[in-house]
């Protein structure tokens, strides 16, 4: 049974599957495992992403790549978002230093000019 061509930088070989498992000695825990495996060898790239033109030839790097379709938010689970304005917050701390933004609560006075931050990170930085 016919499985594929192997390249190299000089020749093209047909590969059948017993010439497969003579080239490659990995060993694989079931049939679907070595079915994509076969893939790399034979370059077959048959999982499509749906929305973009691409391939891959791993199912698992199709749906890391489908990862990169979801805003990162929501790839968070459980986002934490501003009651005031919508915005979107990864972590419960960086909300509590983004409210301050609007309640005007600001703790950190720069020594040299007098201004008022709402974070030491800010008042550093600055």
């Amino acid at each position: 049974m016919f499985v594929g061509l192997l390249q190299s930088r000089s020749q093209t070989w047909k590969i059948t599957e017993r010439d497969l498992l003579m080239i490659c000695d990995r060993g694989f825990y079931t049939n679907s495992d070595l079915q994509e495996h076969k893939n790399i060898h034979t370059r077959a790239c048959p999982f499509k992403c749906s929305r973009y033109s691409m391939s891959f030839p791993y199912c698992t790097d199709l749906i890391a790549h489908k990862k990169t379709h979801v805003p990162w938010w929501k790839q968070l689970g459980n986002p934490f978002q501003c009651e005031e304005c919508g915005k979107i917050i990864a972590y419960q701390t960086f909300l509590s230093q983004h409210i301050k933004s609007h309640t005007g609560e600001n703790h950190f006075i720069c020594g040299v000019c007098g201004k008022a931050m709402t974070s030491k990170e800010s008042l550093k930085s600055h």
